[in-house]
């Protein structure tokens, strides 16, 4: 036992020498020797994390973060082990004493962790008699107990060089490894009780995008978009979120987080983030996407993918014009009226094509309109036409027809006579004037004004001498044996 124990004192002092040789080299600059060095004190003290930690560092001056993740790890793995076995020494001591009558004082060597002796008595009594003095040097405790090296700061130093293992292998198009260095990452500073920096999982969120887990990487970004910790970096989670949106085409989320990042009315801070690199690069990529979206729309003509289009750009009239287009070979003209409207109201009138459609669709449903109410609502639809084009003449007929109508005779002569105004001698014009005159004769002849019944048959012969039955309704003036009651039940309203 005692040449055990001054075999072990032997290799603690060597791995210390080797240790101080390896460090000294790594400060002179004489990096491949301080690694040797290292990995020879290693040979010794297999169990001591500082080599360990000290040859990680070696490797990152050399840029070889695979082997300084590699040390850093066993170095992590030493110190965890150590307190592990530690506390379960601790338990089988304390419990295997429970077990032990209280006369006993200690437990037996046996429950020990150290090497069971080939003879116990002798074997302690030898350890005992070994004075300090004899032993050839007195090692440094601190090397020995891992002082050195404290496992916050080699988690946190391997956390970062995770980080950067994951970067380059990410450029090297190595995404599953990447992913599994951010994984890692998280489960280290997890099991320390420590938060996960925002760049890991901003690069874990890159990095799942890489592999085409987007689902995946869009609920990541979502639960840390604009919480406390991540407030700095909105502006690239926003970018990553708007590639993710725009590539399973939610334009529409999009667009609004877009112009949330961007504040356009805050144009202090918009000018501030004009040439933001990651929101360039969103950008464009949510508008090559989204214009060769509404290219197809328009190609193929659909109405679900018009509409969600013009959700994504409520003002892009050809959008709205061809959604309006598409209601009305639908059969849909009411629904069409609300874009065609749109369409000439933001371009002040200037949309040739979309006033000759609206007073078409609108002549069209004026027409089909019935009852007193249905009529109503055709004049509405008729004047809102004319606003748009006040000399379309067959709209400014089917209105007066509608007056007339409703008995509102005036107003119809009104329409009538502004079509003779734009084409004078319009035969539709005429002929309606005509019969309006004529039946101003019958109503005046049934509430027995005869000489106003006789004015206004004139004017209808005047109008249209064309038509025999005016000719027959005319009252006979100073004959009283004239019967007007018979004429009158031949007269008819006017045709619509």
């Amino acid at each position: 036992m005692q040449s055990n124990k001054s075999l072990t004192v032997v290799q603690n002092v060597r791995a210390q020498e080797l240790y101080y040789e390896g460090v000294t080299r790594l400060q002179d600059g004489d990096i491949e020797g301080a690694i040797l060095s290292l990995l020879e004190c290693s040979f010794f003290a297999p169990d001591n994390a500082n080599p360990e930690a000290a040859a990680a560092e070696c490797y990152v001056y050399l840029c070889d973060l695979q082997s300084a993740v590699r040390h850093y790890r066993r170095a992590l793995w030493m110190l965890t082990r150590r307190k592990r076995e530690a506390v379960r020494a601790a338990e089988r001591k304390r419990g295997a004493s429970l077990l032990l009558f209280s006369g006993i004082p200690n437990a037996p060597h046996f429950l020990s962790d150290d090497d069971i002796p080939e003879e116990t008595a002798e074997g302690e009594a030898a350890a005992i008699r070994i004075p300090a003095a004899t032993e050839p040097s007195s090692p440094d405790l601190g090397f020995m107990n891992d002082s050195g090296v404290q496992k916050d700061a080699v988690i946190t130093r391997l956390v970062g060089l995770l980080d950067a293992l994951s970067l380059v292998l990410f450029r090297l198009r190595d995404f599953e490894q990447a992913l599994r260095c951010t994984l890692e990452t998280k489960e280290l500073l997890s099991d320390a009780g420590r938060a996960v920096p925002p760049e890991v999982e901003l690069h874990r969120a890159t990095y799942l995008m890489a592999l085409q887990k987007d689902e995946e990487a869009e609920y990541l970004l979502e639960s840390i978009y604009q919480t406390p910790p991540f407030a700095h970096f909105d502006n690239e989670i926003g970018a990553l979120l708007i590639q993710l949106y725009s590539n399973r085409q939610a334009f529409v989320k999009a667009r609004e987080l877009l112009t949330a990042l961007e504040r356009p009315d805050d144009h202090a801070y918009a000018q501030k983030i004009r040439f933001e690199p990651n929101l360039t690069v969103a950008k464009h990529i949510f508008f090559k996407q989204y214009n060769y979206y509404r290219e197809k729309a328009l190609e193929q003509r659909d109405l679900g993918t018009i509409s969600k289009c013009i959700m994504v750009s409520p003002n892009d009239l050809e959008l709205v014009f061809a959604r309006a287009k598409i209601y009305i070979d639908s059969g849909n003209e009411k629904k069409s009226v609300k874009d065609l409207f749109q369409c000439i109201k933001d371009s002040n009138g200037s949309h040739k094509e979309a006033i000759e459609l609206m007073t078409s669709v609108l002549f069209s449903i004026g027409s089909d309109m019935e009852g007193q109410t249905g009529i109503e609502d055709a004049i509405g639809y008729f004047s809102e036409s004319l606003k748009w084009r006040s000399d379309n003449i067959p709209v400014l007929l089917a209105r007066g027809d509608c007056y007339v109508k409703i008995e509102d005779f005036e107003a119809a002569l009104t329409d009538f006579q502004r079509v003779l105004e734009l084409e004078p001698m319009n035969p539709e014009a005429t002929r309606r004037i005509s019969f309006l005159h004529d039946l101003w004769g019958c109503r005046m002849m049934a509430a027995g004004d005869m000489q106003g019944a006789e004015d206004e048959f004139t004017s209808a012969i005047k109008a249209n001498e064309h038509e025999p039955l005016f000719s027959i309704t005319v009252p006979r003036r100073g004959s009283p044996s004239t019967s007007l009651a018979s004429p009158c039940a031949m007269c008819s309203p006017v045709s619509s």
